[in-house]
């Protein structure tokens, strides 16, 4: 902890644009230490195995996708402020502890880089909370959009939600506006992967989760931002950092910004109506449509911020009946979003969820961009799959800094002195003589 906290005092007193992401390193060689003991200490295997189970993170392993390699989310402090801690250990290798990115981002929403830059922000904030809950029939008073405003800027303080004496400090949840306020934070395209439900125990969708997509610092110049993104997973309320274990490529790892069936992930606040939009004028359809960027400008926000390539996948060639059951279970799961899963919508959205429930659908198509399996028939997506055999990546170049090479030395002398007392623990004592 003292060597982490050492480097982050060095690391996080300014806040600087990285060109690269941080990898795990490989565990091959420590092959004196359980491989499980590890995986245990460094991933979040329970969103490992939900998100893979789902076909939302890894559905390219296996050499699907060339260049791609599996992406692990790692182990990350859940205090509340696991948003900041995901993007800090997958950007520098380490925690933040200081409060620094939970900091900058409410001084970016409290208008502390200037007013122009936060009213913009605010402004596409607005714009997809009101088109997405135009559809469930509400229409917040100007008062209520300033208050849920102030709410979230207030949620991204770095003063504990809830302090005693007798307990470690938490922090107020944050929600997809924080991610995006991020993304301009650090200067770097934010990718997140997550299920569009959360799900209980027969995997029925019970609550939306709108955190999956893209977060483009669309208020920055191109030139002034890293094209290497940083890679987080959401579960269960939870952000992970998601990094590829060594080796990797030498020309860098592939990214896929698709989902399985072929659909593209959302573009997150793309949209900007402008400093003269009439906030109180009802816009109708035809309105939202001309605002509403198409396929060529979302291409074009992408191939600004990312560097992108399209990677012609391994034909799968699979038999007939396993195809089927593909499909088959394809077809299920979207269904199931269909008929019960609603977006959310910040805390307006959340005091009507029986209603966005309820219209979902009608939503999900003004919102612009398409879920996992939520617009295209499921047996065509995959068909289009298996033909086209194409998908659109973006490339991210990775490396460790010396500084991370010996914080990797502290960390396995550390883990070596926790598998050996683990496992003398769980060795039976023998008779006394």
């Amino acid at each position: 902890m003292y060597i982490e906290k050492f480097f982050m005092k060095k690391a996080l007193i300014k806040i600087e644009i990285k060109k690269k992401f941080k990898v795990l390193f490989d565990i091959k060689p420590y092959q004196h230490l359980s491989r499980t003991f590890l995986e245990k200490d460094l991933l979040e295997t329970a969103t490992l195995v939900t998100l893979e189970s789902a076909n939302i993170l890894n559905w390219w392993r296996h050499g699907r996708v060339p260049g791609a390699p599996r992406l692990l989310p790692l182990a990350t402090s859940g205090d509340g402020n696991c948003l900041p801690h995901a993007a800090s250990l997958a950007a520098y290798g380490f925690h933040d502890r200081l409060l620094a990115l939970r900091t900058k981002v409410q001084a970016l929403l409290s208008g502390e880089g200037g007013e122009v830059l936060t009213n913009a922000i605010k402004r596409r904030w607005r714009w997809s909370e009101s088109i997405s809950l135009r559809s469930a029939g509400l229409t917040p008073s100007e008062a209520e959009w300033e208050r849920e405003w102030a709410q979230c800027v207030t949620a991204a303080s770095p003063e504990p939600a809830r302090a005693t004496p007798a307990a470690a400090p938490h922090y107020a949840a944050l929600e997809h506006l924080h991610v995006f306020a991020l993304a301009h934070v650090m200067r770097r395209p934010v990718i997140v992967f997550a299920d569009v439900a959360l799900r209980d125990f027969r995997g029925d969708p019970i609550a939306p989760i709108p955190f999956g997509g893209v977060y483009l610092p669309l208020e920055l110049s191109p030139e002034a931002c890293s094209k290497t993104p940083i890679l987080l997973a959401y579960d269960a309320g939870h952000f992970s950092a998601l990094v590829p274990c060594e080796p990797l490529p030498s020309d860098g790892a592939r990214v896929p910004l698709e989902d399985s069936a072929g659909n593209p992930m959302p573009i997150r606040f793309n949209v900007d109506p402008g400093e003269d939009f009439p906030w109180d004028v009802e816009p109708d359809q035809k309105t939202i449509n001309n605002i509403l960027p198409d396929e060529y400008q979302r291409s074009a926000m992408l191939a600004a911020y990312l560097d992108l390539e399209r990677i012609e996948c391994i034909s799968l060639n699979q038999p007939s009946e396993e195809l089927r059951r593909s499909l088959d279970a394809l077809s299920t799961k979207s269904s199931k979003q269909l008929n019960s899963v609603a977006k959310q919508f910040g805390s307006i959205g959340r005091s009507m969820s029986s209603k966005l429930k309820k219209n979902f659908g009608s939503m999900a198509k003004l919102a612009g961009g398409k879920s996992s399996g939520s617009h295209s028939n499921p047996e065509e997506s995959l068909m289009r799959r298996q033909s086209t055999c194409e998908v659109l990546c973006c490339r991210v170049l990775a490396a460790r800094a010396p500084v991370q090479e010996e914080m990797v030395k502290n960390y396995l002398n550390e883990a070596w002195i926790g598998y050996t007392a683990e496992k003398n623990r769980k060795e039976p004592v023998g008779p006394s003589q």
